[in-house]
């Protein structure tokens, strides 16, 4: 029985390219129900922030 306490808890779906939002039971850490689906795909550049920088003197 999983009549105790629940904890959200997430993963990502690599393949789908999404992060999954699911209930878990706080006693056993079983997962027991998924709440959310979010369209997310991560993207790296590792030049990214550059852009942001203010020249240094």
């Amino acid at each position: 029985m999983h009549d105790g306490f629940h904890g959200i808890r997430s993963s990502y779906d690599r393949r789908r390219g999404v992060p999954v939002y699911f209930w878990t039971c706080e006693r056993c850490g079983v997962r027991l129900q998924e709440l959310r689906r979010e369209p997310y795909r991560s993207r790296f550049d590792p030049r990214g922030n550059e852009r942001h920088m203010a020249a240094v003197r």
